[in-house]
């Protein structure tokens, strides 16, 4: 078998480092449309739950309340709207400092209630 030349592995590496899949991580959504939940995630080694949005990539994914975590009423109030999005499919607006959703609504008319 012939060894793979240098120039073979360097167009599989860089095809590989700039797909999609290649900068998945922790973001948050696009809010230059109206935007859904499409998924949620939680498993026992962390707090707070993941969300991914309709406007995200496939691999991106938000934290849901990581100040709180599902621990403290607040963390279960956001699950709850979260869930309620979720399952109803409603237009949702977030609040979110980088990395994770810290304020949630629930909208038809894509207005969010006044701080």
């Amino acid at each position: 078998m012939k060894p793979l030349k240098p120039i073979v592995v360097w167009v599989a590496l860089s095809t590989l480092l700039v797909s999609d899949f290649a900068f998945a991580g922790w973001t948050c959504p696009d809010q230059s449309k109206p935007i859904y939940i499409t998924g949620l995630q939680y498993d026992n080694k962390n707090y707070n739950p993941r969300i991914h949005f309709s406007s995200q990539k496939p691999g991106d994914w938000s934290n849901l309340s990581s100040s709180y975590g599902v621990q403290t009423e607040y963390g279960k109030a956001m699950l709850a709207i979260a869930l309620a999005g979720y399952a109803t499919g409603a237009t949702v607006k977030v609040r979110c400092d980088g990395t994770s959703i810290d304020g949630l609504w629930l909208t038809q008319d894509g207005s969010t209630s006044p701080n």
